[in-house]
């Protein structure tokens, strides 16, 4: 199965071919028609798309995992991003000295 940016590049690029090939306002009228009416291309794919997701809804229900709760109010870990300043660290050592 193709993926949606796939598809749409697909489906552009066969409307752009045929308003390309249409030689007057009934050959564009036969190629609305064909794409987007309801026994259409575009709702044809629609069908399509709404059985596959009926079917991954039908298979997920029963395989979905649970998801981990997280304390957003703990304290987290500190972690050190870098070094001190060496001018803080002589300042530092100049007053551990004293």
């Amino acid at each position: 199965m193709l993926m949606t940016t796939e598809l749409e590049k697909e489906i552009s690029l066969l409307i752009e071919r045929s308003l390309q090939e249409a030689a007057d306002f009934s050959a564009i009228e036969i190629v609305k028609k064909k794409y987007l009416d309801k026994g259409g291309l575009i709702s044809q794919l629609f069908q399509q798309v709404e059985k596959v997701e009926a079917k991954i809804k039908e298979h997920g229900s029963q395989q979905v995992p649970k998801k981990e709760e997280v304390d957003i109010y703990l304290e987290g870990e500190k972690i050190p991003l870098a070094n001190l300043h060496p001018l803080t660290q002589i300042t530092q050592k100049i007053y551990d000295i004293f």
